[in-house]
C-alpha cells in the first residue's frame, strides 16, 4: 500500500516543476522579429568616430536592413532637426582656435547621443540580432556613410554663414 506524501511535499515538488516549466519557456516573444541588422559595436564606432553627419546615415542603413525605415523615419528626422539646431548652435559661439576640441567633443557626443537614442527605440530588436548574430557586414554601409557625412559639415558650416 502506497502512502501518499504529505501535503508541504506536494506543494513543493508542484512548485518545482512550475519553476522548472518557466526555464524552459524562450526568452524572445513570438511576436519579436529576427531580423538582419548592423551591431550595436559599429554603430558605437560610427557614432564615436564618424560624428552626427556619419551616424544618421549609418541608422538610415540599420532600419533600412531591418525593415523599419517607415517607422524610424519620424526618429532619424527627430534626431536630424536636434542636430542641425545643436550645429547652428555650435556655430554661433565664437570658439578660438585653441579650445577646438570643445567642437570634437560635442561632435562625438552628439554621435554617441543618437546611437544611444536609437537603441532604446529599438532595443527589443536590436537584442534579438546580438542574441543570434544576425549581423550584416557594416564596411558598405560605414564607407557609404563615411562619403555622405564628410561633406556635411562644410555645407551646414557654409548654410549658417549665408543665414543672416
Amino acid at each position: 500500500m502506497k502512502t501518499k506524501a504529505p501535503l508541504y511535499k506536494q506543494r513543493r515538488k508542484q512548485k518545482d516543476d512550475a519553476v522548472d516549466n518557466d526555464l524552459l519557456q524562450p526568452s524572445l516573444r513570438s511576436n519579436s522579429d529576427v531580423s538582419h541588422g548592423l551591431s550595436i559595436r559599429s554603430q558605437f564606432l560610427v557614432g564615436f568616430f564618424g560624428g552626427p553627419f556619419m551616424t544618421l546615415p549609418y541608422l538610415v542603413f540599420h532600419s533600412h536592413y531591418q525593415g523599419k525605415l517607415k517607422r524610424d523615419c519620424i526618429l532619424l528626422l527627430v534626431i536630424a532637426l536636434l542636430l542641425a539646431a545643436l550645429i547652428y548652435g555650435i556655430n554661433l559661439t565664437e570658439i578660438e582656435s585653441e579650445h577646438r576640441w570643445i567642437k570634437r567633443l560635442i561632435s562625438r557626443g552628439s554621435g554617441i547621443f543618437m546611437v544611444g537614442v536609437y537603441y532604446l527605440i529599438n532595443r527589443e530588436s536590436q537584442k534579438n540580432i546580438e542574441s543570434f548574430e544576425r549581423y550584416k557586414s557594416p564596411w558598405i554601409p560605414a564607407l557609404i556613410s563615411g562619403l555622405i557625412g564628410l561633406p556635411l559639415p562644410f555645407l551646414v558650416a557654409y548654410i549658417i554663414k549665408a543665414i543672416p
